[in-house]
C-alpha cells in the first residue's frame, strides 16, 4: 500500500459462494487518521454499471422494459435526438448496456459539494451546469463497441421515465434490501448510510480533496462496501447455477453474461501474437477468459474510478469464486489488480492466471550485459538498469518494474501480462530492444536526452534541450504530467510547462494547464505551512498569493488541526480567512464545520445558515446544511 501511495484498503473474497474474507486495511481518512473496517463505505465509480444492469434485468423480468425495443419508447422528460445513424438502427437498452448503441460521452466527471448540480436531462443535453457536452449518436448502433457513460445515463433515465420512480429508488427496492446491502445506495446527495465514509486522495492536480456527486448514478454514482458487492456477486452466481438468486432468474444472469461483443480488445497480445485474455463484453460488465478456455470458465470483471477512489468486481461464472477490492487512491489500480492476482492464485481460480512465467537463472554479472539506455521516441527514453539480482525497465510513461529473463536475450515485464522484451546483441552488447513491433535502438555513448536530464535533476540543461528540439505543446504537457506525478519533480514540470507556453502562444491548453499546476503547487505549499504554523501564517500567505485560490488549501489545513486536537487554532485561521473573503461559501462552510467540532454549536449554526446564502441551493452540500440546520 506505501508503494502504492494508498491510504486504504477493503476488500472480500468469494469461494464456494459464500464470503470467507471481508477486511479493511490502513485509513479510511489519512486526515482524521480512522481506520478502513469491512463497513467503510467507498466511491464503486463505474462497478455502478454492473449494479445498474442488474436493475435494468429486473425491470425487464417485470415487463417495464425490453431489452430490444427503441429506448426513445420509453424516454419521457427527454428524447434522443434521431439521425441516420439511429433510424438505420435503433437505439436500444441491450445496446446501451452493452456499450454499442454508438453514443458518445466516455466518462462523465462529478460534481463538487459546493457546485450546482445538474438535472438528468441537462446532462444528456449538455446544458449548464453540466460539465460534459451533449450526447448523441455519431455511428450506426449495434455495428461496434465504444465505452459511453453518456450511454449509461440515457439507460437511467429510461428506467425512471419507465416506472416513475427515481433510479435510486428503484435499485434500493429490487437490489439492495432482498440482499441486505445495508451499507450501499445511489441515494449521494441525501446519502442514508450512517458514518465512516472514505476520503479519497489522489496526486493529480485536479483533485480537489473533496467528494463528488454524480447525478448520472447508473453510470458511477454507487457508495458501498466490499461486503456489499460481495452479497450481489454471490446471488448472481447463485442463479446462474441453478436459479437460486433472490434478484434475477437464472436466464436473466445468463443474458447479463451472454457476449454481445466478441474480442473487443485484445491489447495484450505481443509481438509474437501471443495473448493470455480475450475480453467479450456482456450487460454492465466485461467478460474475461483466458485464450481457448471453455464457457464456464470465465470471469464478469469492472474496475471503477472516481474523483480519489479505485474499485475492481471480478466474478467468476462457475465454482462461486470472486473478489470485490476498494481502495481511496486514485492513481494507479496496481495494487488493486495484485490483490486480485493473489486472491486468484490462493484459491486457484480456473483459468484465470496466465500461465506462470520460468525465471532463467542469471547471475549479475550477466544481468550487466543489458544494462543501457534506448531510445523509444524523440521525447521517451528507455533506462535498463540492475538493482541486486533484479534487472529493472523504466521509461517516462511507465514506473520501474523487473524484467524477468525467461530465454536468451528475451525478459518478460513482471507487470505487465504477456508483454516481452527481446534485446537485439552484437558482440555481447545490446543494440536495440524489441517491444510489440517497436525497434528501440541503442543509445550508448549518446548524450543525455532532455528528459534525462531533468529526471536528473539537470533542469536548466533540460530545458535548453527540449527548446532546440522545439517538440509539441501536447508532448510537452504530458512530459510535465510525468514529471510530475511519476517522479514527484515539481521544479522540473513547473519548468516544463513554461517552455510549453514560450514555444506554443497560440495553444490555447498550455496556459491553462501551466496556471492550474502552479497553482496545485502553491496550495499543496501552503496547507503545509499553515499546519506546521498552527494557522497563524495564514494573513501573511493571502497577501503573498493574491492571485491564486487558497479557500480549498486552508479548509484542508483546517482539517488536519482538528485531527490533530488542534481546533481552537483551526477556528481562529478559519476566522481570519472569512474575515478577509466573507464571500467564500467553502470558508463559510469550513468555518462552521470547525465551530461545531469544537463545541461552539450556536456560533455554528448560525454561520451555517450565513453559508446557506453563500452556496448553490441545488448542491449537495446544501442539502447537508439544511438537513442539519432542521430542529
Amino acid at each position: 500500500m506505501r508503494r502504492h501511495h494508498a491510504p486504504g484498503l477493503s476488500v472480500a473474497v468469494v469461494k464456494g459462494f459464500r464470503i470467507v474474507s471481508a477486511r479493511g486495511y490502513g485509513q479510511s481518512d489519512p486526515v482524521a487518521r480512522t481506520r478502513v473496517t469491512r463497513e467503510t463505505v467507498f466511491d464503486a465509480g463505474s462497478v455502478s454499471k454492473v449494479v445498474a444492469a442488474v436493475a435494468a434485468l429486473k425491470l425487464v423480468e417485470q415487463g417495464k422494459l425490453n431489452l430490444d425495443r427503441p429506448v426513445n419508447d420509453y424516454l419521457v422528460r427527454w428524447k434522443l435526438p434521431e439521425n441516420e445513424f439511429t433510424r438505420a438502427s435503433p437505439v436500444t437498452i441491450r445496446k446501451l448496456l452493452s456499450h454499442t448503441a454508438g453514443t458518445t460521452v466516455s466518462g462523465l466527471w462529478g460534481y463538487l459539494p459546493t457546485e450546482p448540480v445538474p438535472t438528468l436531462e441537462q446532462i444528456l443535453q449538455g446544458e449548464a451546469p453540466a460539465n460534459n457536452r451533449a450526447v448523441i449518436v455519431n455511428f450506426v448502433p449495434g455495428t461496434e463497441r465504444r465505452y459511453s457513460g453518456g450511454g449509461y445515463a440515457i439507460a437511467q433515465m429510461a428506467m425512471e421515465d419507465a416506472t416513475g420512480t427515481p433510479f435510486a429508488e428503484i435499485v434500493r427496492r429490487e437490489v439492495f434490501e432482498p440482499l441486505g446491502m445495508r451499507r450501499s445506495t445511489f441515494d449521494a446527495l441525501r446519502l442514508p448510510i450512517a458514518g465512516d465514509i472514505a476520503r479519497g486522495t489522489s496526486r493529480m492536480t485536479y483533485f480537489n480533496d473533496e467528494p463528488a456527486y454524480h447525478p448520472h448514478a447508473a453510470a458511477a454514482g454507487l457508495l458501498t462496501t466490499p461486503t456489499d458487492l460481495a452479497l450481489l456477486m454471490i446471488d448472481l452466481q447463485l442463479s446462474l447455477r441453478d436459479g437460486s438468486g433472490r434478484v434475477l432468474r437464472k436466464s436473466s444472469v445468463e443474458e447479463m453474461v451472454s457476449p454481445v461483443v466478441r474480442d473487443y480488445s485484445p491489447w495484450d497480445r505481443n509481438a509474437s501474437n501471443r495473448t493470455f485474455y480475450q475480453w467479450d463484453q456482456g450487460l454492465g460488465a466485461y467478460l474475461k477468459s483466458r485464450s481457448g478456455a471453455a464457457r464456464e470458465r470465465r470471469y464478469l470483471e469492472h474496475g471503477g474510478a472516481n474523483y480519489g477512489f479505485l474499485s475492481e468486481f471480478v466474478m467468476g461464472l462457475s465454482g462461486g469464486d470472486g473478489v470485490v477490492a476498494m481502495t481511496n487512491q486514485g492513481d494507479s489500480d496496481e495494487l488493486l489488480q495484485e490483490f486480485v492476482r493473489g486472491v486468484a492464485r490462493e484459491d486457484r481460480w480456473p483459468d484465470y492466471l496466465p500461465t506462470a512465467i520460468v525465471k532463467k537463472d542469471m547471475p549479475a554479472a550477466e544481468l550487466d550485459r543489458y544494462v543501457g539506455r534506448f531510445r523509444r521516441s524523440p521525447e521517451n527514453v528507455v533506462e535498463i538498469y540492475r538493482v541486486g539480482g533484479s534487472l529493472m525497465y523504466r521509461d517516462r510513461w511507465t514506473a520501474p518494474h523487473e524484467l524477468v529473463p525467461v530465454g536468451e536475450d528475451r525478459f518478460e515485464h513482471a507487470s505487465y501480462f504477456g508483454r516481452e522484451s527481446r534485446f537485439q546483441m552484437e558482440q555481447r552488447r545490446p543494440v536495440a530492444i524489441e517491444r510489440d513491433g517497436q525497434r528501440m535502438p541503442a543509445m550508448n555513448g549518446e548524450p543525455l536526452a532532455a528528459v534525462e536530464l531533468l529526471q536528473r535533476g539537470q533542469i536548466r540543461a533540460g530545458i535548453d534541450a527540449f527548446r532546440a528540439a522545439k517538440p509539441s505543446a501536447r508532448t510537452l504537457l504530458d512530459v510535465a504530467d510525468n514529471l510530475l506525478m511519476l517522479w514527484d519533480q515539481p521544479e522540473a514540470a513547473t519548468a516544463v510547462l513554461d517552455l510549453a507556453v514560450e514555444l506554443h502562444p497560440s495553444d490555447e491548453m498550455a496556459p491553462v494547464t501551466q496556471r492550474n499546476v502552479r497553482a496545485h503547487l502553491v496550495r499543496r505549499s501552503v496547507r503545509r505551512e499553515l499546519v506546521q504554523s498552527g494557522g497563524t501564517s495564514v494573513t501573511s500567505l493571502l497577501d503573498r498569493y493574491r492571485d491564486v485560490p487558497l479557500e480549498r488549501a486552508i479548509r484542508g489545513a483546517a482539517a488536519e488541526l482538528l485531527a490533530n486536537k488542534r481546533g481552537e487554532s483551526a477556528v481562529t485561521m478559519l476566522q481570519v480567512a472569512v474575515a478577509r473573503d466573507p464571500g467564500s461559501g467553502i470558508l463559510s462552510d469550513a468555518l462552521a464545520g470547525a465551530l461545531l467540532h469544537s463545541g461552539h454549536r450556536a456560533e455554528a449554526m448560525r454561520e451555517y445558515r450565513r453559508c446557506l446564502g453563500l452556496i448553490p441551493a441545488s448542491s449537495p452540500r446544501a442539502e447537508a446544511i439544511r438537513k442539519l440546520l432542521r430542529p
